[in-house]
């Protein structure tokens, strides 16, 4: 038979009922003894008995929450190897421990990324520095010609200005302040735009395809290649999205495919858009931590990493527009990443052209206009389901 744990209740549940279990038998021996000096033992013997057990009832739960302040204190100090007493405990107090021990991980592993981050952003921002000091002074000194320094320069500079847009967007999706400016456009159309514009990048043992459009009904799949898609969303914020999961495929895919896919589903009311690739797959390190900040990790070769900030920010922008993201690793080997976004409508009519190009003004106004419509609901993935935490966004125009 198992040893009955005590738990904080069960030991305050002791005590009061021996408390009145003692009175009652104080009460008892005055009524038969009928004497004041038995009544006065009685009674001194019942308050030693009561103050003893409430005094060890006492030390028992001030202790053990004495040594987890201490511990807490250090843990806030930065000192995440300090061992928290209480761990192996049954009762309430037990589950405190945990429950700190568990937040000392989390912080020494968010602790750890940073560390990372700040590693590999000094490297990122090294590597563009020093080609714009070197060209810029052998420019100078008549070695190269302007014009080759000033490519060189340019180039690198767009390099620092993504790093510092990444950052941006980071504390802008923390902050719920991330602005999306909604207009409408066929998704399939932007699609085929990015696999173009990513073709001369890939090496020969690489292709870039564009799957024919699918709806899926009632759990079939039907072919829908004629059809068009038409979205109510942010292009370049999408644009954005897509571009940071193909590039990745592209450079983690050294041989094989990266196949894009786009499905009707729930009826019409959202588009699933999956980008699988061929290359060695998510590392399981990094799988649990895939779309948080910091997470990045060397495959393959040791040599391709990044910052750790873009699936972080694919996933805000796609919560943001009411979507979901998810990734999984394919039985094959290689990696699938799906997204769901809300469709504003599905059109039949191939030569219908969405709303005309407008100035950022104009943008802003409909953008505000259209801050109040309600998003159509979208359906869970069967994937690793990520973001549960919804990202407000305010239809404004960018500054």
């Amino acid at each position: 038979m198992a040893a009955l744990t005590l738990t904080i209740h069960r030991k305050l549940a002791v005590s009061f009922s021996l408390s009145a279990f003692l009175l009652i038998v104080v009460g008892g021996i005055t009524y038969q003894l009928n004497s004041i000096e038995a009544s006065i033992i009685a009674t001194s013997v019942a308050v030693a008995i009561i103050l003893t057990v409430g005094f060890l009832i006492y030390r028992s739960i001030t202790n053990p929450i004495d040594c987890m302040k201490s511990a807490v204190k250090e843990i806030a100090k930065g000192n995440f190897d300090t061992k928290v007493e209480g761990e192996q405990r049954k009762d309430e107090l037990g589950e405190l421990a945990r429950d700190i021990c568990r937040m000392k991980e989390g912080l020494k592993e968010k602790d750890k990324m940073k560390d990372e981050f700040i590693s590999v952003a000094s490297h990122e921002l090294r590597t563009p520095i020093q080609p714009i000091l070197s060209y810029t002074d052998l420019a100078a000194r008549g070695v190269i010609g302007k014009d080759q320094a000033f490519q060189v320069v340019t180039l690198q500079a767009r390099r620092l200005k993504q790093l510092t847009d990444d950052i941006l967007d980071v504390s802008r999706i923390d902050g719920r302040r991330l602005v999306l400016m909604k207009e409408k456009f066929h998704l399939d159309e932007l699609i085929t735009g990015i696999i173009n514009e990513r073709k001369p990048s890939l090496n020969n043992q690489v292709s870039l395809n564009f799957k024919p459009l699918l709806r899926n009904v009632r759990g079939q799949t039907h072919d829908a290649a004629n059809e068009q898609i038409v979205i109510h969303a942010d292009k370049a914020r999408i644009t954005q999205v897509l571009t940071n999961i193909i590039v990745n495929a592209i450079k983690f895919t050294k041989k094989g495919s990266i196949d894009v896919g786009a499905t009707i589903i729930d009826g019409g009311e959202a588009v699933e858009i999956s980008i699988s690739d061929t290359g060695p797959g998510i590392p399981n390190e990094i799988f649990p931590t895939l779309f948080t900040k910091f997470s990045t990790k060397s495959v393959a070769s040791g040599t391709e990493h990044g910052t750790g900030l873009g699936l972080f920010i694919c996933k805000g922008i796609v919560e943001a527009h009411g979507g979901t993201i998810a990734a999984l690793n394919n039985s094959g080997g290689g990696a699938t990443f799906r997204m769901v976004l809300p469709l504003l409508t599905f059109r039949k009519e191939p030569h219908e052209e969405p709303a005309p190009s407008v100035t950022a003004s104009e943008r802003k106004m409909l953008s505000t206009a259209g801050s109040s419509e309600k998003q159509p609901p979208v359906p869970k993935l069967s994937a690793v389901q990520v973001g549960p935490e919804q990202i407000s966004a305010n239809s404004a125009s960018k500054k």
